[in-house]
Formats: structure tokens, C-alpha cells, sequence
């Protein structure tokens, strides 16, 4: 990090100080004014360190906020974005001058993204936190980016809202597997249901499983897999199971 020209012109300052104590001072005070001449270079150096080892730790946070590789950016209570990382900014195809102050969120967003983040956001200005929203970002060019959202707000002293902190993570290879699965359970030959613990309800079932409790799809979509159960035991050991294995 290089010496600033404030601190170049603190170090000739005190430069001009020793000279002119020893100039004007007699031969009794000489070695008193180059002692404070001498404490005074002592200090204003001290403090020129610092401020560069300050201005190297702040440039390193900025770059680990820049080149982090999930995205980042931070919208105040109208929408408009105030910071937006480089990682972002490649994955949108911005610059930043285009977006910084001028761009609000929801230009950024696919359409029902907009409606997503619409319903979201006054929760966090309201005090609450954003927990991994499905998102897609809408590129510059005009292709679509799935990314998952999670959010806190940065706040005044008062309590007012200032802008949101948000951290977004590429959701695309996490939905191609999704899809991959998904294509490889409904062909499967065997009976596959995925069931939400909190309330039995199924959230996916393929053919063979509509085949086997005889229901349409809709039908089935809407049923209480406990029910299905001639033993309570069975569903209490598998839950128990889910639950050690987080």
C-alpha cells in the first residue's frame, strides 16, 4: 500500500518543524527542540502506519465482498440497489454504474420473481429476515438465472430500516438435479411418494403410486400418507429416523 499524499504531506510537515526548532533554537534548548522534533516524527509515523494497514484491511474486505462467490447486494427501503458485488454483477451481465443508484430490484427479476419479492420484503423492512427465496434474476440480455436469496437488514440507530443485506447462491445445478430426479422417479416402475413431515401431505408422486392406491394424481396429491399405514408404528420409526439424520 502506498503512502497517501496526506501522509506525505504530515511527514514534511513535521519535517519543518525539526528544522526551524533547530534553527531558531540557542544552544541550551537545541537537544530539547530535536527531542520533540524527534517524538512528533515518532508519532505522525506511527499513525501513517496505521491508516495504511487500515486502508489494506478495508481493501481486502472489499474484495472478499467483490470476489465472494455467491452474490451480494443491498437495496434501501424503496428498492433501489445501493451495492451490488462484481460476482453479481457477472451473472447479471452489468456494470456497475448501470445498476448502482438507478437500477430498483425488481428490474432485475423475472416477473414472478417481482410478485415473489413484492409479498417478501416488507418483512424484512418490518424486522423479520428473508430465509432462501426462489429467485430468478433477469440477465441483461434477458435469460433467466435461479438463484436462492436469503436476507437481514442493516439498521439505523433508531431501529429505522437503512438496506437490506443479501447473499444469493447459483440455484441452477441444484434445480437440474431436482429435475434429473424427478424424471427418474416418475419413470421408475416402482410406487415413489415424497411426503412433507410437518403434515403427511404428498408433494410428489409418479404413476406407479397412483396405479397402486388407485387415486388420480390430483387425488392423490391431496392425501394423508398416515392413513396409508396399518401400523402408526412404522411412520413414528421412519420420522424418528428423519429427524436423527437432521
Amino acid at each position: 500500500m502506498r503512502v497517501t499524499r496526506r501522509d506525505s504531506l504530515l511527514l514534511l510537515v513535521v519535517a519543518v518543524i525539526a528544522a526551524r526548532a533547530s534553527a531558531f533554537a540557542g544552544d541550551g534548548t537545541r537537544a530539547y527542540w530535536d527531542a520533540i522534533a524527534g517524538l512528533l516524527a515518532a508519532c505522525v509515523t506511527w499513525l501513517v502506519i496505521e491508516r495504511i494497514r487500515a486502508s489494506a484491511l478495508a481493501q481486502e474486505l472489499q474484495d472478499l465482498y467483490d470476489q465472494a462467490p455467491c452474490g451480494q447486494h443491498s437495496v434501501d427501503a424503496s428498492g433501489i440497489v445501493r451495492r451490488i458485488n462484481d460476482t453479481e454483477l457477472r451473472w447479471l451481465g452489468y456494470e456497475r454504474a448501470e445498476v448502482v443508484g438507478k437500477k430498483h430490484i425488481t428490474e432485475l427479476l423475472a416477473p414472478e420473481s417481482c410478485e415473489t419479492f413484492r409479498l417478501a420484503f416488507p418483512r424484512l423492512v418490518a424486522g423479520g429476515t428473508l430465509s432462501e427465496l426462489e429467485l430468478q434474476l433477469r440477465r441483461k440480455d434477458g435469460s433467466l438465472f435461479p438463484v436462492l436469496l436469503s436476507a437481514t437488514a442493516l439498521r439505523a440507530a433508531d431501529g429505522s430500516f437503512l438496506m437490506s443485506r443479501s447473499v444469493l447462491t447459483d440455484h441452477s445445478r441444484l434445480l437440474q438435479t431436482q429435475q434429473t430426479l424427478r424424471k427418474v422417479l416418475t419413470a421408475s416402475p416402482m410406487a415413489v411418494r415424497v411426503a412433507a413431515p410437518a403434515d403427511n401431505r404428498i408433494l410428489f408422486m409418479n404413476e406407479a403410486f397412483c396405479q397402486l392406491v388407485r387415486k388420480s394424481e390430483a387425488e392423490a396429491r391431496g392425501m394423508d400418507i398416515s392413513r396409508n399405514y396399518v401400523d402408526p408404528n412404522i411412520l413414528a420409526e421412519i420420522r424418528s429416523g428423519l429427524q436423527q439424520h437432521g
